[in-house]
């Protein structure tokens, strides 16, 4: 797996305010706790299935907002990558987890 440990860090040139924050916040934890739970050998489909279900429904859409923040394109083409990889791993996890 070539994800990560850690999301992207904030950009930006100062704090940010406080509803980026605390969306930035979110996103980030959002992806370590996924990241924890692929690296666990017996991880359970149904929180597999949790953290799946939690990025596409609410870490994307806060992810979209943040585009919105005029935030640098590279900084998002990084988090959108690891966002979108971090998506693909939990669904190979699934099916690997599903399969036995």
């Amino acid at each position: 797996m070539d994800l990560p440990a850690h999301f992207p860090a904030y950009p930006g040139p100062g704090p940010p305010h406080h509803t980026v924050q605390r969306a930035y916040q979110v996103i980030s934890e959002t992806y370590q706790n996924s990241m924890h739970l692929l690296y666990l050998e017996d991880a359970d489909p149904l929180r597999l299935r949790f953290h799946l279900t939690r990025l596409q429904e609410r870490v994307f859409p806060l992810f979209m907002a943040l585009s919105a923040e005029g935030l640098p394109v590279d900084w998002l083409d990084a988090g959108a990558h690891v966002l979108g990889k971090l998506l693909l791993e939990l669904g190979n996890a699934i099916k690997s987890t599903e399969e036995q």
